[in-house]
């Protein structure tokens, strides 16, 4: 005989993280998904990422708006399905990044995000019940991955401090506590 796994009630609950990297999307979540005690499916919603295919696209008229594009339909459909299913969704990144100041383009030019790609985008990736924004200052995020610099990071701290201000069921979670910490007050 099958054995039925628990659900969520209706229907899953979605859970975004947002930060700049090294804030520790990926370690929470991880940890989340390890300690709770029902199903759970973790998606990757980073839109600009790289990949094999990096250098063809990026000479290509559009290419790059097409692989974001895919990728936040991609991983919005995956969010919607285990949502669907009953899951808690944990999702590293969200849609909202193309909100950002300079998403997707070198930080340091600091251009408005704006234009119809990323209304879509935002459109197309599943929105979270509640999102989480990793505050974490510039220094620690540089130390903890050394990608980046830290004035560099610091100014994004800023812009998605900004944003996350703006966004519905969003909290911010201070995230250079210790890791036990910042897991548990994200549960």
């Amino acid at each position: 005989s099958r054995q039925l796994s628990p659900r969520l009630p209706g229907r899953g609950l979605v859970v975004g993280v947002m930060a700049p990297d090294g804030a520790g999307k990926t370690t929470l979540l991880h940890g989340l998904r390890a300690d709770f005690p029902i199903p759970t499916a973790y998606v990757y919603m980073g839109m600009w990422g790289a990949g094999p295919w990096d250098g063809w696209l990026h000479r290509v008229p559009g290419g790059r708006t097409a692989k974001k594009m895919y990728r936040v339909l991609k991983g919005g459909l995956a969010a919607r399905y285990h949502r669907a299913r009953g899951r808690l969704v944990l999702m590293d990144r969200v849609a909202y990044d193309a909100l950002l100041p300079a998403a997707g383009s070198n930080p340091s030019v600091g251009k408005p995000a704006g234009g119809v790609s990323n209304a879509l985008a935002v459109w197309l990736g599943a929105a979270p019940d509640l999102l989480l924004v990793l505050d974490v200052p510039g220094e620690v995020m540089f130390s903890r991955k050394g990608e980046h610099t830290a004035e560099i990071l610091e100014q994004w701290r800023q812009s998605y401090l900004a944003l996350a201000g703006r966004l519905p069921g969003s909290r911010i979670l201070d995230a250079a506590q210790p890791q036990h910490v910042v897991q548990r007050l994200a549960t």
